[in-house]
């Protein structure tokens, strides 16, 4: 199992869902460009999003 399948991309996703819905009630607005770019990586599971490997412990 990859690091990204033990991540939590559900609760990541449902985050931004409501995000999502409080900007359009609020302000009738959609998230910024980042927040979109963010869910995107999410949606295809995108290794960038993987911590940096830390190195070995001696």
């Amino acid at each position: 199992m990859s690091r990204i399948d033990t991540g939590r991309p559900t609760d990541a996703l449902t985050a931004y869902e409501g995000a999502r819905q409080r900007f359009a009630e609020a302000l009738g607005a959609v998230p910024g460009l980042a927040l979109r770019s963010l869910h995107q990586h999410i949606l295809r599971q995108d290794p960038v999003l993987l911590p940096a490997a830390s190195p070995p412990v001696a």
